[in-house]
């Protein structure tokens, strides 16, 4: 008896860019297609994130590669594996100014993490950039703080990381 030899069909794997992401905690789902129409595989290479049913979870800032991969069937050879890597940076420092019940606030995402509020009376080389002495509330996502009138409008701030 005969048998004819072994004949696979190749296939490939179609996986877009990442573009990079913001904040120390999110998610995405991953979209990737084969020629032969099998599910693709996703896998984490290196950095701080898991995937479970195609959906990507990152847990910290840094570099993310994954891996797409499709292994073939009785009929179809495995695709050629693809990795694409992207960057989690974190959120733009952003700091937000506006009059509530008379007095100015001054808030910004609680996502940037450690923060520290500075101000300077002008902006004349050298600036002298002083921290910013008052409480700081966090509610809703945002940390604030509150500013009588008489600390404006001859300040000057700026959010830095430490």
């Amino acid at each position: 008896m005969i048998f004819p030899s072994e004949v696979w069909f190749p296939q490939t794997v179609t996986f877009d860019a990442i573009t990079n992401q913001h904040g120390a905690d999110g998610s995405i789902a991953l979209q990737a297609t084969s020629t032969s129409g099998l599910p693709v595989t996703f896998t984490v290479v290196s950095g701080p994130a898991t995937v479970v049913s195609n959906l990507l979870t990152w847990t910290n800032l840094g570099t993310i590669t994954l891996r797409a991969t499709q292994e073939g069937n009785y009929a179809t050879a495995a695709a050629a594996p693809l990795e694409r890597t992207f960057q989690v940076l974190p959120p733009p420092l952003t700091l937000g100014m506006e009059m509530v019940q008379g007095q100015w606030t001054l808030a910004w995402p609680e996502a940037l993490g450690d923060c520290q509020l500075k101000s300077a009376t002008n902006l004349m080389p050298p600036v002298s950039w002083q921290p910013v002495q008052t409480e700081i509330i966090t509610s809703n996502g945002m940390r604030r703080i509150l500013l009588s009138t008489n600390d404006l409008p001859q300040e000057y701030f700026q959010l830095e990381k430490p």
